[in-house]
């Protein structure tokens, strides 16, 4: 059985990509980025390591935001609505990776594979996405980073002022204009390549859970 295409767009949805990529960046800009924990990632990068970032899908936009000064690879899902967000981290400078972290999609982890034998990369990756359950993260991803001997950081954001997408299965949320956004970058994870696959994405989901409180209560300070 071979890999699923690429979705494609209907004709509809790709005249309002261009404006949902617009819309958005604007929403970003006019808000004031915090960093905390920033050190933590500025370290990780002098090394020669691989690095690979887990995010949530419901608040990806902050972190990716944040990071795209980096210029890093991310995972992206073959869905229609993975064309929007492909084309939003490109014009950000983000290099794409399409398809899925989760077990069985051999050519997204083996084009990871690839990426992850360079020194220096960072990969960001929704651990619960595309289609989740929510904050559930799948194994394929990180286990494989785990085993590459990458980093594994978790990072996490929240905007002061934001609307919640209650109709999508994430709650995925989009920035108000000029409020905060706060980013969190937690502890780098060492961990053992030899624990069982599960067990690796069940920490890095957890660290990713104690990032995300710690922005929700620095943004609740912040008002």
């Amino acid at each position: 059985m071979t890999e699923a295409a690429i979705a494609t767009p209907s004709l509809g949805r790709r005249l309002l990509y261009p404006l949902g990529r617009w819309l958005i960046t604007a929403l970003l800009r006019s808000n004031r980025v915090v960093v905390h924990g920033e050190d933590l990632l500025e370290q990780a990068l002098k090394g020669d390591r691989a690095i690979f970032v887990g995010v949530r899908h419901s608040r990806l936009l902050y972190p990716v935001w944040y990071l795209r000064r980096y210029r890093p690879l991310a995972l992206v899902s073959k869905s229609s609505d993975g064309e929007l967000l492909a084309g939003l981290l490109e014009s950000w400078g983000y290099r794409t990776l399409r398809g899925s972290s989760s077990r069985g999609s051999s050519e997204a982890l083996r084009a990871m594979l690839r990426q992850l034998d360079q020194s220096g990369v960072m990969l960001v990756n929704a651990m619960d996405g595309p289609l989740g359950p929510a904050r559930v993260a799948k194994v394929g991803g990180v286990a494989l980073a785990a085993k590459k001997d990458a980093l594994l950081i978790p990072i996490a954001g929240v905007a002061t002022r934001h609307w919640t997408l209650a109709n999508s299965w994430d709650q995925f949320q989009l920035p108000k204009p000029f409020g905060r956004i706060i980013i969190q970058c937690g502890q780098p994870l060492e961990v053992d390549s030899d624990l069982p696959d599960d067990d690796i994405a069940l920490l890095l989901g957890q660290e990713i859970d104690r990032a995300e409180q710690e922005a929700d209560a620095l943004a609740a300070r912040a008002g």
